[in-house]
């Protein structure tokens, strides 16, 4: 019987997506959660999973095709539905011989175990997606010595990053090297064919006509909904980071070859202990129901440049890691986001956003809002600049914080009262 495939919603707010390539052809036989195609959104490169086992009879679409979510991606023949058919006839005629004629010619299926099946790692079972079992199989990693906290004991994402943060950590402590292999980078999907641009004549040269990629169509109707949209308001504070600035660098040294640390887990750190003195900078706008949501997640968003623009991957609990679990969930979702294997949770769902250019971060800035987030928090290049102490100037180490909120959420008040609190615990190193 032949079942249509329609192309699945691929991330929030989604409507189409491009088609990268093919991984199977017409005629080949297919197994349940296999992936058979990969697709680009403005978020990842995203790999398709077939949702049924059989022989693939259509596809739709080649490389560099916009398909809408919800249109016919594939259709695929289970192999199953001229057997019972053909058996029936059969029995009509002869009742008792039939049936045991018509068994033979049944095809036979491989049966594959679903997304919630048990699989082997050495004498034990693991419970788990096939997402965690691709991930862990890329990462290196033997499932069976990853403790499982959902339910019924069910490995998770979650569990994975807490498993390479234990490692991170040891490798830290010993200096004795990696406590698991270090994975290789998976390489990229092979791009489609893409158009040539356009090219026209004029009285002023020759003129290049581009098409806006995907993502950066969506980045565009972004920025046009924030703009206009949401009556947002800038504010800039100076922070002392000298001393902050010398507990990294001990840190550092103490690691002994492990895990070297950047001033932004420190940052995202201030901001989350923060939260709770203002929580409506973590929170949602329902503009159409004049509805606002306070998570007590926080979810956090961190903005990275990557080759085809800028994306927002989401880091899930923010407030339950310490500096290095920080360092270690902005380094996963900025590489996940670069190299396009980011999974769905990690890119959808963020509650407030953290942004920064590092040294390329200017004096201040004014971060625009990404709907329908409330808050975003922008840090700048740390700067030395003299300071007056009471008695002479000294060498002190500055950086701004410049933060955009909606003001029909916040008010300057409560802006700066959640900003001052950042500065507070960034300036006496209470991270």
């Amino acid at each position: 019987m032949e079942k249509i495939f329609k192309l699945p919603d691929v991330g929030e707010g989604v409507a189409e997506a491009e088609l990268v390539e093919w991984l199977v052809e017409v005629g080949d036989t297919i197994a349940e959660d296999q992936a058979i195609a990969v697709v680009t959104t403005d978020k990842a490169n995203i790999e398709v999973p077939s949702p049924y086992a059989g022989k693939l009879t259509w596809k739709s679409g080649e490389p560099g095709d916009q398909i809408a979510i919800g249109a016919e991606f594939a259709k695929i023949d289970d192999m199953k539905g001229d057997a019972p058919a053909t058996a029936a006839k059969p029995a009509k005629a002869a009742p008792a011989p039939a049936p045991k004629q018509a068994a033979p010619q049944t095809p036979s299926v491989p049966q594959t175990a679903p997304a919630s099946a048990a699989v082997s790692s050495g004498s034990s079972k693991v419970h788990t997606s096939p997402a965690v079992r691709a991930r862990a199989k890329s990462l290196q990693i033997d499932l069976g010595n990853v403790a499982g906290t959902g339910a019924g004991g069910r490995i998770t994402h979650y569990d994975l990053d807490q498993f390479l943060i234990a490692a991170i950590r040891a490798e830290a402590s010993s200096g004795s090297g990696p406590a698991v292999p270090t994975p290789k980078p998976a390489p990229a999907p092979a791009a489609g064919p893409k158009p040539a641009p356009f090219v026209a004549a004029s009285s002023h040269g020759k003129i290049q006509v581009n098409r806006l990629s995907s993502m950066r169509r969506a980045i565009s109707k972004k920025m046009n909904q924030a703009k206009p949209g949401v009556p947002h308001f800038s504010y800039v504070e100076e922070v002392d980071v000298t001393d902050l600035e010398a507990m990294r660098r001990e840190m550092n040294a103490k690691a002994d070859g492990g895990e070297k640390l950047s001033i932004l887990p420190f940052i995202m750190r201030a901001l989350v202990l923060s939260v709770p003195e203002a929580p409506y900078v973590n929170a949602l706008y329902n503009g159409d129901r004049q509805e606002v949501h306070i998570y007590d997640e926080i979810r956090l968003g961190i903005a990275v440049a990557t080759d085809k623009g800028l994306m927002v991957p989401v880091i899930g609990n923010a407030q339950k890691k310490d500096v290095y679990e920080a360092a270690a969930a902005i380094r996963h979702v900025a590489e996940a986001a670069r190299d396009g294997t980011a999974s769905r949770d990690e890119l959808v769902g963020s509650t407030m956003t953290l942004t920064s250019l590092g040294a390329l971060g200017g004096i201040a800035s004014t971060p625009v809002l990404n709907p329908p987030e409330v808050a975003i928090i922008g840090v700048n290049k740390v700067r030395t600049a003299p300071v007056w102490n009471g008695e002479a100037f000294e060498p002190r180490q500055l950086m701004n914080l410049s933060c955009s909120f909606d003001h029909r959420i916040i008010d300057g008040q409560a802006a700066a009262k959640f900003v001052a609190a950042m500065k507070r615990r960034i300036e006496a190193c209470e991270i």
